[in-house]
């Protein structure tokens, strides 16, 4: 239901037909009920002439995009054209028919838009716009800046004698842009939160990777009186008016950083553009840059970020961690991680285990990765679903354990200081275990179910509502270890 906007054609074809258009002004209605416009149908009973014909067809459906626009290319020195920016109206309008036709004469565009509602429905318009900023463009794609540094960012501008004076507006976008940026890239992009982000990724995520936070007047390490131990105040964000004076062709300003205390890896990035008045500037093109900022490997931190050097999507990286402070070294489990074997075949969520230590400087490197032996390396074996690391007293050897549930087993390393590399132990299981249909079923060695103290090792089982201590024992000359 709603209303409908009717028009025909001023003068009929060769064959004397006309051509009708009909326009429903309620097409939302329609959209947000799941559905298309209706088809109309048509009958030529009525109409008289030879072999009278009708048809209909849709010539704009309803979308989903909110906005129609204009791109605007710049042919490089390599005759490559690249795309600058786009063109837009201010106000968004579905189906307005915006760049149906366009015009071009030096710096000054024309974009037509025949089914704009300005007068009434379906009045039409014409846009005119301000070209000049094609002119102008950053000296650098990147930049890159230590934190705590201002950081220089020019503009040049080519034939600044025939631009005269020219306005143009700046600004940054960080991971936390404000709802208005974050709505006009949707529009202009066409993006649907729903489909393109469903694990809470924002427009700005998808589009330019940005990591970094930005505080109007930032550049300071107290946000609405608390310290900034997570380190959310990277730089001060900006959003000003620039203006090139008369034969001016360069212009320099200053993004301002924040010196935290933060280990951040990997380093941060900032996204620097040109605005102009229904302009936004294409990350294809020279109005746009990046700023890194690299961290400046701070002496001390309230904390550290780790990841494993080969971790990727899903590998649930920090599935289980145990920490040994008295010797620096910390182990933390991967147990989703895959594992290729020399055949290069793929073992889903076998896992692995990841050991850091802490180096002279404070910071913590990963310095091995701990997997089973060849034979255990078993798809859905879950190797790291459960860790614990310890030196016992009075000795230099260090041992962890590392649950692998989904096998039903646990194993043992111990550092090899002689070598300086960590080495498989044993392996320990049960015979309860073992026995079972389904060792996975029996949880030996889940989550938060391993502990060493010394030379003894408890394992939970808590499908048995067990626990399962191992006592491990020397030869004489302390070169072989056994588990019982």
């Amino acid at each position: 239901s709603g209303s409908v906007n009717v028009t025909r054609s001023e003068s009929s074809d060769k064959c004397g037909g006309y051509l009708w258009s009909i326009t429903f002004n309620q097409a939302d209605t329609y959209r947000l009920q799941g559905g298309g416009i209706p088809l109309l149908g048509c009958s030529f009973n009525n109409l008289s002439g030879r072999k009278p014909r009708c048809s209909v067809n849709v010539t704009s459906d309803v979308s989903k995009q909110l906005r129609s626009k204009s791109h605007v290319f710049k042919k490089q020195r390599n005759g490559v054209w690249e795309e600058q920016a786009f063109l837009f109206p201010h106000r968004s309008q579905r189906q307005d028919w915006f760049g149906y036709s366009v015009a071009l004469d030096g710096y000054i565009g024309v974009v037509g838009a025949p089914n704009r509602d300005v007068v009434n429905v379906n009045s039409g318009a014409a846009f005119i716009f301000d070209l000049r900023f094609v002119a102008v463009s950053f000296d650098s794609g990147s930049y890159i800046g230590l934190e705590g540094e201002s950081i220089e960012v020019k503009l040049q501008r080519k034939n600044p004698q025939l631009l005269g004076q020219q306005i143009l507006g700046l600004t940054t976008i960080g991971r936390n842009a404000n709802d208005d940026m974050q709505g006009l890239l949707n529009d202009l992009y066409s993006f649907r939160s729903v489909e393109l982000f469903p694990l809470g990724k924002s427009s700005i995520d998808f589009l330019f990777f940005n990591t970094a936070f930005g505080r109007p007047g930032g550049n300071t390490l107290w946000i609405d009186g608390m310290y900034d131990y997570r380190a959310v105040s990277d730089f001060s964000s900006i959003d000003e008016v620039l203006m090139f004076e008369k034969n001016q062709s360069n212009l320099s300003v200053f993004i301002t950083t924040t010196k935290d205390q933060v280990l951040e890896k990997p380093d941060e990035n900032i996204t620097l553009q040109l605005r102009s008045p229904g302009m936004f500037a294409s990350v294809l093109g020279d109005l746009i840059t990046t700023i890194t900022l690299q961290d400046d490997n701070d002496d001390f931190g309230y904390y550290e970020k780790l990841f494993g050097e080969d971790a990727i999507e899903d590998n649930h990286f920090g599935s289980a961690v145990d920490i040994l402070s008295s010797s620096d070294v910390m182990i933390v489990g991967s147990e989703w991680a895959s594992v290729l074997d020399t055949k290069s075949k793929g073992f889903i969520k076998s896992g692995k285990a990841y050991i850091f230590t802490k180096n002279a400087t404070g910071k913590w490197t990963q310095t091995s990765i701990l997997l089973p032996d060849a034979k255990n390396v078993v798809a859905g074996g879950r190797f790291g679903a459960s860790v614990s690391i310890c030196k016992p007293y009075g000795r230099e050897d260090i041992t962890a354990l590392v649950g692998a549930p989904g096998q039903g087993k646990v194993f043992v390393f111990a550092f090899n200081a002689e070598k300086g590399q960590w080495e498989l132990q044993s392996e320990l299981s049960h015979i309860d275990i073992e026995v079972a249909s389904a060792p996975s079923t029996m949880m030996f060695g889940e989550k938060n179910a391993v502990k060493i103290l010394g030379d003894v090792a408890f394992i939970g089982a808590a499908s048995t509502e067990s626990v399962f201590i191992f006592r491990r024992t020397f030869s004489s000359d302390q070169k072989r270890a056994s588990w019982t």
